[in-house]
């Protein structure tokens, strides 16, 4: 299967980023730690996700 980088992070943000964020059980951590992982692979030019 190939996908491009942004099809990869859309894919991510709908079933694993959007529904952990907003469970009524994540904590602060957890949501810091998602937004960290957005800018992280929105930054890189060169992010694999193999």
């Amino acid at each position: 299967m190939k996908a491009t980088k942004e099809q990869l992070i859309d894919f991510l943000e709908r079933a694993v980023l959007i529904p952990v964020e907003n469970h009524y059980q994540a904590t602060d951590i957890i949501r810091r730690k998602i937004r960290g992982t957005r800018m992280r692979l929105k930054k890189k030019p060169g992010v694999r996700l193999a």
